[in-house]
């Protein structure tokens, strides 16, 4: 993959070169873990589908879209994956086709995992949850053997600074937050009270805390809480 910017760097001292010991190399192409290479794969990758009648989609230009006729074609790209779906299997074998001919691939079938998300195609529908990281979740804080709360704010519950109350680890304040935060995508009656306990991360409190666990206690028991998306025809996600 070529770069599109000018990429220099110092040569290992078993390379060196006696005639120029102060020269530098110029990268030609983007070496794997460059700091460059996932632009400059992206950028390959884009070429090759808009190569083979695919066009980038407006507000995501990580999506790709093919018709032909009454029937379309959509590729989701992220870094090195790509989830791809047709209403036409003609469309799916000839993206498959192409992939395998131009790059060195792997096909996994029915799309069943995804950057933590569970996908579940049932009959007209499809079912989309984090189960796995939700359970990971409340382990890393410690708290799988908690009490699961059946909701995730005590009733009429008031939140304030609390200046004076017991001041808290931040980082593990933050990193609570962060995790919810990427839960809520799934669990769509968390991100209210997470945005909530977000707003004192600057200098969380003991109350905070516990209003952050409690939270997680709730999703000890919600675990397999997630979207279901009914389908209006059958279309089998693939990646």
């Amino acid at each position: 993959m070529a770069l599109f910017k000018k990429c220099m760097w110092n040569r290992p001292k078993e390379f060196l070169d006696v005639d120029r010991p102060d020269h530098v190399y110029r990268l030609k192409r983007a070496l794997y873990g460059l700091k460059q290479a996932p632009r400059a794969w992206f950028e390959r990758l884009s070429i090759f589908l808009m190569r083979n009648g695919y066009i980038r989609g407006g507000v995501d230009n990580t999506l790709f879209i093919k018709k032909e006729r009454d029937q379309f074609m959509v590729a989701q790209i992220y870094v090195d994956d790509i989830v791809f779906r047709g209403v036409s299997n003609q469309l799916v074998k000839q993206l498959v086709q192409q992939m395998e001919a131009e790059f060195e691939i792997s096909i996994v079938g029915e799309l069943k995992y995804f950057l933590g998300f569970q996908i579940n195609q049932i009959e007209d529908s499809i079912f989309i949850s984090q189960a796995k990281y939700a359970k990971n979740i409340v382990k890393k804080f410690g708290l799988e053997t908690s009490k699961s709360k059946r909701t995730p704010f005590a009733t009429h519950v008031k939140v304030t600074k609390d200046e004076d109350g017991k001041s808290v680890d931040i980082s593990a304040y933050r990193s609570m937050i962060g995790s919810l935060l990427y839960l809520s995508a799934s669990i769509r009656d968390i991100p209210r009270y997470v945005g909530v306990c977000a707003r004192y991360q600057a200098d969380p409190k003991e109350n905070h805390l516990n209003l952050v666990k409690r939270i997680l206690k709730y999703i000890q028991g919600t675990f397999n809480h997630g979207l279901i998306a009914l389908l209006l025809d059958i279309v089998l996600l693939t990646g």
